[in-house]
């Protein structure tokens, strides 16, 4: 398996952790951390090589949704998948309207976090093979 660089944005310790738990033995993977989503974009200023965002959507400095528009603003950022942590149906529709991949329901369950990831960063993958080779 290709390795994949998963950007985990929560301001929670908790989630991250719980996060990091799910990928723990997976040595192809490798999880950034993030506790706001100001913090995100920094990270991703200087690394262009993520290949799924897991987005809270309850922060402080910049909450998800903030962070979510911003990402589907910018050309290259929005390229990468991004799954939403919620914790209710209005934030579920509201993330999917603005452009998330999909979605995670509180609390977090570690195996559903996991397969949902791979997904999306397999769909990725393909895409960017596509794109590849269309150029």
């Amino acid at each position: 398996m290709k390795r994949i660089k998963i950007l985990a944005v929560d301001d929670q310790e908790f989630n991250l952790d719980l996060i990091e738990l799910a990928f723990m033995e997976d040595i192809n993977v490798q999880i950034m951390r993030a506790i706001n989503g100001q913090e995100a974009l920094e990270i991703l200023d200087k690394d262009d090589d993520i290949h799924v965002i897991l987005l809270d959507l309850a922060m402080p400095v910049m909450n998800g949704f903030e962070t979510l528009l911003r990402l589907k603003a910018n050309r290259v950022w929005s390229q990468i998948p991004t799954i939403v942590i919620i914790a209710n149906t209005e934030e579920k529709h509201r993330a999917l309207h603005d452009g998330a991949s999909d979605f995670l329901c509180k609390p977090i369950d570690v195996e559903e976090v996991r397969l949902r990831t791979f997904i999306h960063a397999k769909i990725k993958d393909l895409q960017d093979q596509l794109k590849a080779f269309n150029q």
